[in-house]
């Protein structure tokens, strides 16, 4: 003791706090608590050592404990070490921090004392080293930085003095490799059910998709790896060389292949670029494991009743059994060993298969002996489709118009548009209790829906009612519309303009009474899918109540932004490093949502850039897409891309957008047409659209740049054009 008093008065010394946990790999809390550098007398560093002590209780170091899933009733340890008069300092990372590169190293210095880097007061210099397996070391960038303050020390302590000349100089290397073409990835058909970007909890609903679609396209499932469907850039993708054109690779383009395309695109796609891409990937099946494919989707298809019946029986039987006091840890492992999610969509895949597969048979038969598909057999197509039924996406927009039009019996309409959404529910309870009652019928049936519906992150109907009540002020402020009148099948054939000869016209009005019956059960399966997944919804919001009550977690919201994986890390140690990531991941998520893709996309997918898209009509031109819809009206474009746009649009409106889900729904009966850049046969707006019987076609690329709202357009649903005014 006598040694260390003694020292003191003969060198500068540094005192610094280390909390419990601070500078570990999972935290490193820089900068949370205090560091006193140049103490020189006894009573200074007695002083520096309380100081220290107290900032383990500062604001700032007890909320980030609290954020990262850390006790907030921790210790501390304070070290006072000799100060080194240095003239250069820095810090080696001997691991990349940002890339967690383990071959290069990374070197910040400045002049000085290395609390000036540390501390992020002044700009340093930057080295990145590359580290060979055999150790050798080479420079492989740096960066010279302004280094305008630094730190030295002086016989009186700490001092910051003007920066020294500095060095010049800077040295560049690029490192690029070749891109691959032979992938073909599409946000057609996912781009719609997942309009949003995917959080990190929605992955582990994607694998159970994704999971659902490998079993029934090949009998088999890889469970390690996602074949079907891929993430890029937090956007959910179709690999459609894998999933759509497996059975495709042959020397021809078959027929098959270019009415898959109307399905999953809505317009034509595959060319001989990507058929030979794809027997160059995958080779060509061969033919008995072809037939084998088909009859058993043949099989499925003539059973689609029991197939969703199976699907709702799931559905009912799933249940969590977690209680309210549950630990973390239970619940975790409840949801864990719960793979409800897989059967349904399982079921999904065989229904959505059927539909196709009954379009195709009606198809083929509308296009006979003919080679190419015209307009002619769209219109003819988007005919038959017309007159399905039992679709539960119409049934949304029909129960708001319902309640709607009771508030206006009632003489509401105009109270009712002006109310705060967030008191719609109690006004509708207090002033009209017959809407009310009709409203939690709704809530009861359709509660479990809402925009991107697939991600545990969005919160439905159910969870926030306040969330529909601008949907039924938008109907309350504009007259009903008038349901579609139902045809029969001969009605349907005998409208017709591609000639059906004798012997084909039996088989068609028995494939379109198959038809009818798969769209509409492909809505049902696709709800029970919904429901299942809302249910594990509600679990991921029962186990984040109780991390936050453990302490685990800052905020329950945080939950979306964690992997399952990453949750049972968490639940297990404590791990400050995920908590970080789900924060950020948080902040992020909103930048995410705003990137756009192209409909397709040749290699790894890039977001789309302004500048690359064109944005001018030329005059007299117009723009075209598949008719799935018949009839033709003129009225005022409006121009949405987020739902949260569509207070612009007014009554008698062309909606032109990028695409739908349920959450437009209740807005169809404003409509006059519909407009969309992706989208198939049975896309869902499409399904809606018909039935409200508006004007309806898909695939138009890049419409929502080209036209603005307010433009007055011409939409043809014969002929697939619209155009200008």
């Amino acid at each position: 003791m006598d040694t260390a008093e003694d020292a003191i008065d003969v060198f500068s010394w540094a005192v610094r706090s280390s909390a419990i946990g601070e500078d570990s790999e999972e935290l490193s809390a820089a900068g949370q608590n205090e560091t006193i550098l140049g103490c020189v007398t006894e009573n200074e560093v007695l002083k520096a050592v309380s100081k220290c002590w107290a900032s383990l209780f500062t604001y700032q170091s007890v909320k980030y404990r609290w954020q990262h899933g850390l006790p907030v009733k921790s210790q501390m340890a304070v070290v006072v070490q000799k100060m080194v008069p240095a003239e250069t300092a820095g810090v080696l990372f001997t691991w990349h921090p940002t890339t967690s590169n383990p071959s290069q190293m990374v070197v910040t210095s400045n002049f000085g004392l290395g609390e000036s880097v540390v501390s992020g007061n002044s700009e340093p210099d930057t080295f990145i080293l590359n580290r060979t397996h055999d150790g050798e070391v080479s420079l492989l960038d740096q960066v010279i930085g302004a280094k305008d303050k630094v730190l030295t020390l002086t016989e009186n302590g700490v001092k910051e003095v003007s920066s020294p000349e500095l060095l010049d100089g800077s040295f560049v290397f690029v490192n690029g490799k070749d891109v691959t073409e032979n992938s073909l990835y599409t946000r057609a058909n996912c781009g719609e059910v997942y309009p949003l970007a995917l959080s990190s909890g929605g992955r582990s609903i994607l694998n159970y998709i994704d999971a659902g679609l490998q079993s029934y396209i090949y009998n088999e499932l890889d469970p390690y790896l996602m074949k079907t469907l891929n993430v890029f850039q937090h956007r959910v993708f179709i690999d459609c060389i894998v999933s759509l054109y497996f059975i495709e690779g042959r020397d021809e383009i078959t027929m098959t292949a270019k009415v898959l395309d109307l399905a999953i695109f809505g317009h034509p796609v595959i060319n001989e670029k990507i058929n030979a891409t794809v027997r160059d990937r995958l080779g060509t099946v061969p033919q008995f494991e072809n037939f084998c494919s088909v009859f058993r989707r043949w099989k499925d298809s003539l059973n689609v009743k029991q197939i969703v019946d199976k699907s709702r029986e799931i559905v009912k039987n799933t249940d969590y059994r977690i209680k309210s006091d549950d630990k973390a840890q239970d619940i975790y492992t409840q949801i864990a060993t719960n793979n409800s999610c897989f059967m349904p969509a399982y079921y999904h895949s065989c229904v959505t298969s059927a539909s196709v597969l009954w379009q195709m048979l009606c198809m083929t038969i509308l296009v006979g002996k003919e080679k190419e598909l015209t307009t002619k057999h769209y219109a003819d197509f988007a005919n038959v489709l017309s007159s399905c039924e039992d679709v539960e996406s119409a049934e949304v927009p029909a129960y708001l118009e319902k309640i709607a039009g009771i508030i206006k019996d009632e003489g509401y309409s105009e109270e009712f548009c002006m109310i705060d959404t967030r008191l719609g529910q109690t006004w509708l309870k207090s002033k009209c209790p017959t809407a009310h009652k009709i409203f939690e019928e709704f809530l009861d049936k359709h509660g479990h829906r809402c925009l991107g519906e697939f991600d545990l992150i969005q919160k439905t109907w159910g969870m926030d009612p306040s969330q529909v009540i601008p949907m039924i002020q938008a109907n309350s402020r504009h007259s009903q519309k008038t349901a579609k009148v139902a045809k029969t099948i001969d009605q349907v054939i005998s409208e017709l303009g591609s000639p059906v000869n004798f012997l084909s016209r039996p088989i068609l009005k028995y494939a379109i009474s198959k038809l009818r019956v798969t769209v509409g059960k492909r809505e049902q399966s696709k709800s029970a899918l919904i429901m299942v997944i809302h249910k594990t919804r509600l679990a991921y919001l029962q186990l984040a109540s109780a991390m936050v009550r453990e302490g685990l977690m800052p905020s329950e919201s945080l939950i979306f932004h964690l992997t399952k994986y990453e949750i049972s890390q968490v639940i297990a140690r404590r791990n400050p490093t995920l908590i970080s990531k789900a924060i950020r991941r948080q902040k992020l998520y909103q930048t995410w949502n705003n990137l756009k893709f192209p409909e397709l996309n040749y290699s790894y997918p890039q977001p789309e850039m302004e500048f690359q898209v064109p944005i001018e009509l030329l005059p007299g031109s117009k723009c075209t897409g598949t008719p799935v819809c018949v009839g033709s009206v003129q009225a005022r474009a409006c121009v949405i891309t987020q739902l949260s746009e569509i207070g612009s649009l007014q009554k008698g409106d062309i909606l032109i957008t990028y695409s739908t889900d349920i959450g437009w729904s209740p807005y169809f009966p404003m409509l006059s047409g519909v407009v969309t850049e992706l989208g198939g046969l049975v896309s869902h707006g499409a399904v809606v659209a018909r039935e409200y019987g508006l004007p309806c076609i898909v695939g138009v690329k890049n419409v929502t740049k080209i036209f603005k709202t307010g433009d007055v357009v011409y939409l043809s649903g014969k002929t697939g054009e619209l155009g200008k005014v």
